[in-house]
């Protein structure tokens, strides 16, 4: 392909796939199985189509998106409501099959356009059963999902070699498209679009396809399975079961010694660093310990060194320049950077803790953290946003294709501003200056790691939950295109605040967020995400003290995330667009 955006745009090209697995059964047993393998091959999908389908394909026209301009809530209404009524019926002709109505659709149909028909022909090359669903599925997945993988904004840039390669081996192999399935699945059934049933049966296949493929000692760890598995663990800890959850991360912790540790296990070592990403994060949001990352037998070395990008800056990254700096672009209030870099010095004060910590040594954390509560408490709470150059000469003619800007920056009671107009032109409509909402999470942030600090406490006994959906609110309204310029800041802030949360509705999205965000840090530069992950977890280890065995006997102490889906559902349900399954007699009156 010849960028990420045109794997984005639709499925295509010529290709031949190797043919699919086969069997029954569902359990999670296979992962016991006498297990050695060698690497599979795959086809590339080749070529790409610029041609439109307006009735179901939705298209991205550019590099950058066609959606760049709207906020992530609108892009998320726009696809849902073009793929939901689609998903819908689909459910509707596949669990009601009514043979009359079906002639009378086949003998009334127009002939399909080049873009469908081409799409069509091709679909049916991918390894999975060419149903109305699957199809949807595959859709929704590349359109949707695929740009959250490793984007916080939505915006994966179009030269991002991990997508490069996370695209096509996620439709081309049978295995992993079967996951990639079951997570879309999972998805829609969040938003109440895909019935329980028709989850399970996903579900269901995916578990007996990695069974299978691990029972074969020629397969049971070649790439193909190590990233199903990966993929697996994300998919249960977001919307499975915990047995199902520990099933994976013991079934993949066996598998990565069977293969001969991390160091290379797919995608140009993409494969281990998803990994690695999984399993750090899924240990800082439960505050316990990782079962790969920094264990023994279990190291990961990328030899490509690569400059810091001044995004990546964080209180947890120790080398960096500082915050408080008249050469920084990252447009951070004095206020705000201020007390970053004063987190940063208590953060390095716990990391330096030798295992066996004097007590002189830990009274200089107590000291580090009373400092930063001092310079706090004389900081304001709020301070005002600062105006970007780009956004000074902004005007309605040169806003974005989608008419406006994902930045949405305001305060609790600001109301939405009219499409077409810019922040800086509400502003000065309203005579009135918008709230750094950044500065907002990061002091609230910082009080609630100083408190951890002062009581030894992990972050979830000091953040309470009216603290956490604060920082959730304004995070989400300072904009993700913001935080994706201060990526480093961003994973800082969430895991003070994360670990409170896995019991609200916001859980899963707020999970996943995390996820993207070091997945963005991990695939342009590994040894950021290493050393934020590093620094993260030697302050979580400390702050539980001498409480940092797994108990009985644990996997681990995660769990997954089914139970309070299925109590909330989907956390922007209010945002939803109302799809109603169009009947036979209305397509065909809107088609006339």
């Amino acid at each position: 392909m010849e960028a990420v955006h045109d794997a984005l745009l639709q499925v295509e090209g010529q290709a031949d796939w190797a043919a699919r697995g086969s069997g029954s059964g569902y359990s999670h047993s296979g992962y016991n199985q006498q297990i050695a393998g060698q690497a599979s091959r795959l086809v590339l999908v080749n070529g790409g189509n610029k041609e439109t389908d307006p009735f179901i394909n939705l298209r991205f026209r550019d590099k950058t998106g066609m959606l760049n301009g709207q906020d992530l809530v609108e892009l998320m209404q726009f696809i849902l409501k073009t793929r939901l009524k689609v998903t819908n019926s689909i459910i509707q002709d596949e669990w009601h099959i009514n043979g009359e109505d079906l002639m009378r659709a086949v003998q009334g149909a127009s002939h399909p356009s080049n873009a469908l028909a081409r799409f069509e022909d091709e679909v049916r090359y991918l390894p999975m059963a060419p149903t109305k669903m699957n199809k949807e599925l595959i859709r929704t997945h590349l359109q949707l999902m695929s740009r959250f993988k490793a984007s916080l904004d939505g915006s994966p840039r179009p030269n991002n070699r991990f997508m490069k390669h996370w695209i096509p081996y996620s439709i081309q192999d049978p295995l992993v498209l079967h996951v990639i399935l079951c997570s879309t699945a999972s998805f829609l059934n969040e938003t109440g679009r895909v019935p329980k049933v028709m989850l399970l049966v996903h579900r269901a296949t995916a578990t007996r396809m990695i069974n299978e493929h691990i029972s074969d000692p020629r397969r049971c760890t070649d790439d193909s399975a190590m990233l199903a598995v990966a993929q697996s663990i994300l998919t249960s800890w977001y919307w499975g079961g915990t047995d199902e959850l520990h099933a994976h991360m013991l079934g993949f912790k066996r598998m990565i010694e069977l293969r001969g540790g991390l160091q290379n296990l797919g995608m140009e070592g993409y494969t281990s660093k998803i990994s690695l990403i999984n399993d750090f994060v899924i240990a800082l949001v439960h505050e316990t310990r990782p079962i790969l990352f920094g264990q023994l037998g279990f190291e990961f070395e990328d030899v490509v060194r690569v400059p810091l990008q001044v995004n990546f800056n964080s209180p947890l990254l120790f080398d960096c320049p500082l915050f408080l700096s008249a050469a920084s672009p990252l447009r951070l209030h004095q206020h705000t950077a201020r007390i970053l870099d004063e987190m940063r010095i208590v953060h390095r004060i716990v990391a330096d803790l030798s295992d066996d910590g004097t007590q002189e040594e830990e009274a200089s954390v107590y000291a580090a953290a009373d400092a930063a509560l001092a310079t706090i408490a004389y900081m304001p709470e709020d301070v005002a946003l600062l105006e970007s150059d780009s956004e000074k000469s902004t005007g309605p003619a040169n806003v974005s294709g989608g008419g406006l800007k994902r930045k949405r920056q305001g305060d609790d009671t600001a109301e939405p501003r009219k499409a077409g107009t810019t922040a800086a032109e509400t502003r000065a409509a309203s005579g009135e200056e918008m709230p750094d909402l950044v500065h907002r999470c990061v002091r609230k942030a910082a009080l609630i790691y100083c408190q951890a600090v002062r009581d030894r406490v992990p972050t979830s006994r000091t953040c309470s939950e009216d603290d956490f959906n604060q920082v959730w609110h304004w995070a989400w309204g300072a904009g993700l295109d913001r935080w994706a310029a201060l990526s480093g800041v961003f994973v800082w802030v969430m895991i003070a605040v994360v670990p409170s949360s896995l019991a609200l509705v916001h859980s899963r999205m707020v999970k996943s967020l995390l996820v993207t965000g070091f997945m963005y840090l991990g695939t342009e530069n590994w040894h950021v995400a290493a050393d934020i992950a590093t620094a993260g977890l030697k302050m979580q280890r400390w702050l539980r003290g001498r409480r940092d065995v797994m108990q009985g006997g644990l996997v681990s102490e995660a769990w997954g995330g089914e139970t309070v889906v299925e109590r909330h559902g989907f956390a922007f349900k209010d945002e939803m667009p109302e799809v109603v399954p169009a009947t036979m007699e209305e397509d065909h009156e809107s088609d006339a």
